[in-house]
């Protein structure tokens, strides 16, 4: 994360199809954040029904994470100073997957892309 402007450091990770990819969370923020990773063009789904989940009351004890297919990966709410090691296998379909914080108000600007393409 970057301090105090709700943005992850790194907005753009490159995989290829298939391969085991470890994320390493890191959030030296002063508030909360998680990480989602999405299927390709869900990122603005996503994000509004993280907004319609948090006006629930039991949306923190779900880590404000919407129980939909779209979602292929999360990391919980993290504190701060704290990390998460998330290992994924990377899709096999070549393309842009978003990632993205879902905490409320977060969504439009704490968010980049997973890109999966043939070779680095």
């Amino acid at each position: 994360t970057i301090k105090d402007q709700m943005k992850y450091d790194i907005t753009e990770i490159k995989a290829t199809p298939g391969e085991l990819l470890k994320i390493t969370f890191i959030n030296n923020d002063a508030m909360q954040h998680n990480l989602l990773l999405v299927q390709q063009g869900a990122l603005s789904l996503v994000g509004n029904k993280a907004e319609v989940l948090a006006k629930q009351k039991n949306a923190a004890d779900l880590n404000y994470t919407p129980d939909i297919e779209e979602v292929l990966y999360k990391i919980p709410m993290i504190n701060p100073g704290d990390q998460f090691d998330l290992f994924i296998d990377v899709p096999l379909e070549t393309g842009d997957y978003p990632y993205v914080c879902t905490f409320p108000g977060h969504w439009q600007t704490m968010n980049g892309v997973l890109k999966v393409v043939q070779s680095i």
